[in-house]
């Protein structure tokens, strides 16, 4: 008998818990009061296969159990058929103290997704039998098995055919454009598609990257375009202009991506070079833009060296060491004078751009301030000097760090030492200074 799958219609078969699994003796609670559900939400050769399991507790009386090492869900474990080859594992964590313990109230329910597809590869079209089999632990240093609910789901897996696949994508589209998803509901969307590929659903991974608010798995998502593309140089493209772009958690993304999934690949440099040539000047663009820019650079050319020729590296760590000089001097002035324009909308590009320009014209300010100075200049000036006091580091500077501090190769140690350089005294000079130090005490025999 088939059930339509698009009603969401699975068949369950419950089979009555046992009262011994494994070889343990069932104590303390009914294995009963224990129960396993599951619905289908999609069935596709080659996935997805999402499975919903439903854990129930019917008990009268509160009780506690051991979870899974810390995380929020309790796994059941799945009996898959045969042909299908497993790509991981989903093994019991049951390690730790008491923190992991979930405490159940009479009539608590819950539930987890299980995305068979990103655990199992080999998924072919047709009638399967799942088996799931929750083993309730219970807490404490006596631990014992008391329930073991196991049911075992038929359902019919359909043939990767576009029809069924552009269905699946139109629904999962459906969900994506709903407003204020949670960090869950993302994770639901995205796993319709990671671990699959099949090129019918890449619009849906596009708008998955491109989302403006961000939020969903780059690295994988980069890792399914990439497999399943008919188009790579233009999905390349795109990804480039991505990570050139103003969201820095998509760019660092993609540059760790690249560096483990296509080295000494030429593609993507060509195109970043050409998007954001080193040889840009700190004259050709604004102070607010600098900053965002550079560490782009900085990662091309950590990720992708060879593309950089001699005059590419020379010219990048030029702009690397302005990063902690001082502003010359008739570049803050007219920058000072602009604090005093006839226009409101200029002030406000100077005082911006000045914050941007982060600590390395702080000391510039201060000395400035005994200067005689309109008093909306002055008061200009003290704002800004109050924004610096107060400002956290940018992300994408501290992730570079982050990254500099683990990356041994030449060129790392070139960034570096031109970070560590300068005449202003800066929080990121100092950081560079201790990465190197730390890193000569590591080399030292």
């Amino acid at each position: 008998m088939h059930y339509p799958l698009r009603l969401r219609l699975p068949i369950i078969i419950l089979i009555t818990a046992s009262l011994r699994c494994l070889g343990h003796s069932v104590t303390a609670v009914q294995g009963s009061e224990f129960s396993l559900h599951a619905k289908v939400h999609e069935a596709i050769a080659g996935g997805p296969v999402i499975i919903e399991v439903i854990y129930h507790y019917t008990g009268k009386e509160r009780v506690e159990i051991r979870i899974p090492g810390e995380v929020p869900t309790l796994y059941a474990e799945a009996k898959i058929p045969s042909h299908w080859e497993e790509q991981g594992s989903r093994g019991y964590l049951l390690l730790g103290p008491e923190k992991c313990v979930k405490s159940l109230q009479p009539g608590e329910q819950w539930s987890e997704f299980m995305y068979l597809h990103r655990d199992y590869s080999n998924i072919t079209a047709g009638r399967e039998h799942i088996a799931f089999t929750w083993e309730v632990r219970s807490s404490g240093r006596n631990e014992k098995v008391i329930a073991c609910p196991t049911i075992i789901l038929e359902l019919d897996i359909l043939p990767a055919k576009t029809k069924h696949l552009v269905a699946m994508r139109d629904r999962v589209e459906r969900i994506f454009t709903q407003p204020n998803l949670s960090e869950d509901q993302r994770t639901f969307v995205a796993n319709h598609i990671v671990g699959t590929h099949h090129p019918e659903l890449e619009p849906l991974a596009w708008m998955m990257l491109e989302a403006p608010d961000g939020g969903y798995p780059v690295y994988r998502l980069a890792d399914f375009v990439y497999r399943s593309t008919k188009f790579p140089e233009q999905a390349t493209d795109r990804l480039v202009k991505l990570a050139c772009g103003p969201k820095w958690e998509t760019t660092r993304d993609l540059f760790r991506f690249w560096r483990y999934h296509r080295p000494g690949t030429s593609t993507e440099a060509q195109r970043l070079l050409h998007l954001y040539p080193v040889t840009i000047t700190t004259e050709q663009i604004r102070p607010i833009q600098f900053a965002t820019r550079i560490w782009t650079n900085v990662m091309a050319y950590l990720i992708f060296p060879t593309q950089h020729d001699a005059g590419d590296e020379k010219r990048l760590l030029a702009r690397v060491r302005d990063l902690n000089i001082a502003l010359p001097g008739v570049e803050f002035v007219k920058l000072l004078r602009r604090l005093d324009d006839e226009t409101f909308e200029e002030r406000e590009k100077a005082s911006a751009e000045l914050e941007a320009t982060g600590e390395r014209v702080e000391e510039q300010l201060r000395r400035c301030l005994s200067q005689n100075l309109s008093a909306e200049a002055a008061r200009r000036v003290r704002a800004v000097l109050d924004k610096l006091k107060d400002a956290k580091q940018p992300q994408d500077c501290i992730d570079t760090l982050a990254y500099l501090k683990n990356l041994d190769t030449p060129e790392a140690q070139k960034v570096l030492e031109a970070l560590a350089e300068g005449t202003a005294k800066t929080w990121l000079r100092k950081e560079a200074q201790a990465i190197l130090a730390e890193k000569k005490k590591r080399s030292s025999p």
